[in-house]
């Protein structure tokens, strides 16, 4: 996969696909990804957010967090740059659609 990215390839995570899987597919595929050492973390985030949305014609519309864009944001308890697990183990708040989502306790 490094030397692709090196080449100017584009990765793309596979969450904006209907019918994608059991619930814990997009933390299956995101640690996939980031065992196999060829990508950052920051590439990882990068090919389950801007590169999906852009890939399916979704890029004005999502993707990255801006103004007049969707977005559904996940507030963790550490920094997925220095460990993604911290995205399945570590989110304190969902906000989806505007609206904050009730956490179970």
């Amino acid at each position: 996969m490094r030397r692709f990215l090196d080449a100017g390839g584009t990765i793309v995570y596979g969450t904006y696909a209907p019918n994608s899987g059991p619930l814990d597919s997009p933390l299956r595929e995101i640690n996939l990804m980031s065992l196999t050492g060829d990508m950052t973390p920051m590439e990882v985030l990068t090919a389950a957010t801007v590169n999906a949305a852009e890939a399916v014609g979704l890029g004005a519309e999502a993707g990255t967090l801006e103004v007049s864009k969707a977005a559904d944001i996940l507030v963790l308890g550490g920094n997925p740059l220095d460990d993604l697990r911290v995205l399945r183990d570590g989110v304190r708040l969902v906000i989806k659609g505007g609206e904050l989502v009730p956490m179970d306790s």
